[in-house]
């Protein structure tokens, strides 16, 4: 696959775009989706000029833009509890993730959330989301729902570990 155009994840609506040159395509591509974006990055994209050169022409585009640069590495709960509510009010049709393996992860939780509804930890276990994501846990940054490791980890040293320990498991 090369990086001029959308490439599709298997099984999901959601698109990939890669590349030199494509941030000045984004205004094109994101039109066909939708006319309110929620563009999720992190403080270094935005310092790099990235985010309002991406702001820029999303909005020659004719789409109105919401920006949350608060995306952190390997984001958490919290990363994407802050991004949840940064679209209150604003109800994006879409959702950008501009950067790297961070953003993505934080816009695809902040995706699961405001499709599914509650917190983070309600969706904790399996079998709990009305709508779940099309990735799962192993694959690359790109596929995977490393939104949630470290909150992860920290229920595995937490929880289920001293759990194990106690039956004699580890």
């Amino acid at each position: 696959p090369n990086g001029e155009h959308p490439q599709s994840i298997p099984g999901s609506r959601v698109q990939v775009v890669f590349g030199p040159g494509n941030l000045d395509r984004i205004g094109d591509i994101a039109r066909e989706h939708g006319s309110r974006v929620l563009l999720v990055t992190d403080p270094g994209i935005r310092e790099a000029g990235h985010v309002e050169r991406a702001v820029r022409v999303l909005y020659q585009a004719g789409l109105s833009v919401k920006v949350f640069d608060e995306v952190g590495e390997n984001p958490t709960t919290i990363h994407v509890g802050k991004g949840v509510i940064a679209c209150k009010g604003y109800e994006p049709e879409l959702i950008i993730g501009l950067g790297g393996g961070s953003a993505m992860d934080c816009g695809k939780g902040i995706n699961f959330i405001l499709t599914n509804g509650g917190r983070m930890v309600d969706y904790w276990g399996t079998g709990k989301a009305k709508n779940p994501p099309p990735w799962t846990i192993g694959y690359a940054s790109s596929y995977a729902g490393n939104t949630w490791r470290a909150d992860v980890m920290k229920r595995l040293q937490e929880e289920i570990i001293p759990k194990w320990q106690k039956l004699g498991l580890i």
